[in-house]
């Protein structure tokens, strides 16, 4: 064999021979070795960096790392995709598609929130006596309660379309009073507006002049007083009122349908929450899930001046276009009880459960404001329409008003006949006045809400009755009551599990930056050193020759091996 000592006509190895080579060979190779390694110091004290590497030393560096590099486009990929893009919420958020008999429809139709509350706070007027010796003296009025209850979320006679785009279903909460959640008793006495007398100006004097009639001869009858000495609990879950008992047996006889026969505050809003809903289930498009399509059978309403304020806008209040919500955008939904589209803005980024980052979003202030020319609003029914007092008789069927809690945001000298001494002012930065939903910028989903308005009711006076009700003034605004109702968390089941998915998206965020950062380091460490190498010897083909003389060793010791078994 070529370079190595010829065997003995035994066979044999030329041990002496062999040896000497042996020896011959380690002393080239440590002298190599000690060379290579003085030159290798000094080409540390080299900066390569910033210096272009040459092709041949990228090629051999592209060949033996091949993997590490593949590893790395795939570590920067995921650092693109789980920080600069929503994919890993995107895809779970598929998983709400509401479908029948699937989890996200289970848990749409028992809503999975705790804690979830009706309060309403009763505005008592204190100087009904004084008022009616002098009725230039102004309303002194004090909020009692507030009275909370528990809300009890469910849904029934739930349906789908035929392509299964859509869903139908009827709302079917119920309360249950809190009494160590309540400030005060049902058992309170409180001064308030007479509802129904009220309400009968509003409705049944515009009917026909024989009811208008005969209605104004009982209210001078009988000297129907325009407020009324009450307990809360019948103020809030009813009580017989003969005016109403009477219109209800007068409109049977003259063909005319009474809304009631007796008044409940409390059954008033739960027939507002408890309407019937069509909503998109995302099936076909997931960025519309949980669009408003019909209310109530209705397409569309017909309570205000255009088309485009009768339309349903936006969400229903479970879910939101989750692209809208991270750009900041402006979003909205339809709340029944205005009868109309909230547009909600962002305020401000913070925190659910102290972990998950979730966008909170209110009531445009503007909400309830008209333009300078305010008959140009589609929502100023009945001039004169004032800032902050938002009309919703023709939707409710009722002399109501709706306002911001204790009238933020309405310029006072409108309302004279009100004193405010005992009422709280609020402030633009005070919650206490504010509609929000905290939303996942990931998901869509609402996390936690509130929504707060205030119940007023307007005074009209009509034709026959113009003195009735009495020491009152037409469109005069008498605050009832401030309905707020709140979910302020997700039952622990669901909060555990969107914690888990927060966690592992940070671990997926954080790890692919550390695995790109240690890739970067070690490939980097590589490339120096294999520069440093072909900066030594000048090599312009691969392998190094320190490399080359490694392998040559190896191979004779393994011929070594061969032939001491001969």
């Amino acid at each position: 064999m070529n370079g190595l000592p010829r065997a003995d006509r035994n066979g044999l190895l030329d041990t002496k021979a062999l040896n000497g080579r042996k020896s011959e060979d380690n002393d080239k190779f440590r002298s190599l070795s000690r060379t290579m390694q003085s030159q290798l110091k000094q080409a540390r004290k080299k900066d390569f960096m910033g210096k272009p590497a040459d092709r041949n030393t990228l090629v051999y560096f592209v060949r033996e790392n091949l993997m590490l590099l593949l590893l790395l486009l795939i570590s920067v990929l995921c650092v693109y995709t789980f920080w600069f893009t929503y994919s890993y919420w995107k895809l779970i958020r598929h998983k709400n598609i509401l479908e029948p008999n699937s989890r996200a429809l289970r848990l749409f139709k028992s809503v999975p929130m705790e804690n979830m509350k009706v309060c309403i706070s009763i505005f008592n007027y204190t100087n009904i006596e004084e008022f009616n010796l002098n009725n230039s003296v102004p309303f002194d009025v004090e909020s009692v309660g507030p009275f909370c209850f528990r809300d009890i979320p469910n849904k029934k006679d739930v349906s789908f379309n035929a392509d299964e785009t859509e869903i139908s279903f009827q709302e079917d909460s119920s309360v249950r009073f809190l009494p160590n959640e309540s400030k005060g008793t049902l058992d309170d006495l409180v001064v308030v507006p007479n509802i129904p007398l009220l309400g009968v100006f509003h409705q049944v004097l515009e009917r026909s002049y024989v009811i208008r009639l005969a209605m104004a001869t009982k209210i001078k009858l009988y000297s129907y007083e325009p407020f009324l000495q009450l307990k809360v609990s019948d103020f809030l879950f009813g009580y017989y009122d003969e005016l109403l008992e009477w219109i209800y047996k007068m409109g049977k006889t003259v063909g005319y349908e009474s809304p009631m026969r007796r008044f409940s505050l409390l059954d008033s809003v739960m027939k507002s929450m408890n309407s019937r809903y069509t909503l998109d289930t995302g099936l076909a498009d997931v960025n519309r899930l949980g669009d408003m399509i019909v209310y109530n059978d209705q397409t569309r309403l017909s309570v205000w001046k255009t088309d485009e304020c009768n339309e349903f806008r936006g969400s229903y209040g479970a879910y939101w276009p989750p692209a809208s919500v991270r750009e900041g955008g402006n979003v909205s939904f339809f709340n029944g009880f205005l009868c109309r589209n909230v547009p909600l803005v962002k305020e401000q980024d913070t925190r659910y459960a102290n972990f998950i980052s979730v966008a909170r979003y209110q009531s445009s202030p503007d909400l309830f404001t008209y333009p300078s020319n305010a008959s140009e609003s589609c929502y100023c029914l009945e001039e004169p329409c004032i800032d902050n007092l938002f009309s919703v008789g023709k939707c409710l069927s009722g002399p109501f008003v709706l306002s911001y809690r204790n009238f933020y945001g309405v310029d006072r000298d409108k309302l004279p006949h009100i004193n405010f001494d005992k009422l709280t002012t609020y402030t633009s930065r005070d919650d206490e006045w504010k509609t929000y939903f905290d939303i996942h910028p990931g998901l869509g989903n609402t996390m936690s809400f509130k929504t707060t308005f205030q119940l007023n009711v307007q005074v009209k006076k009509k034709n026959l009755i113009l003195d009735f009700p009495v020491r009152l003034e037409h469109d005069q605004i008498l605050p009832t009551v401030v309905i707020e109702r709140s979910g302020p968390n997700l039952n622990k089941k669901t909060t555990t599990l969107l914690i888990v998915l927060s966690v592992v998206e940070g671990t997926l965020q954080y790890g692919s930056i550390l695995l790109t950062l240690v890739l970067v380091y070690v490939l980097v460490r590589r490339l120096q050193e294999l520069r440093r190498l072909f900066y030594v010897h000048k090599v312009t083909v691969s392998p190094p020759i320190y490399l080359y003389h490694q392998s040559t060793i190896s191979h004779v010791t393994d011929q070594r091996k061969i032939y001491s078994q001969l």
